[in-house]
């Protein structure tokens, strides 16, 4: 799918931890470290961060069937 959300990275750090409340048994992928910088080289890292942990939980069945995940989606 060509899917585009625009969330802001307090947003993904939420998601995470509801998925790892919700499911404590699968393996959630970790975020990386919150760091404030602002540079375009920066930005364009954390999107590539970012999007690969939504494919990644995009991947695991029972979390792609999350009620919230598609919401949040």
């Amino acid at each position: 799918m060509n899917w585009q959300t625009e969330r802001k990275d307090a947003d993904f750090y939420f998601l995470r931890k509801f998925l790892l409340k919700m499911h404590p048994y699968v393996i959630i992928p970790p975020l990386p470290v919150n760091k404030k910088k602002e540079t375009d080289r920066f930005m364009r890292r954390r999107e590539r961060y970012f999007t690969r942990f939504l494919q990644a939980v995009l991947r695991v069945e029972e979390l792609k069937s999350d009620e919230f995940l598609v919401q949040w989606l």
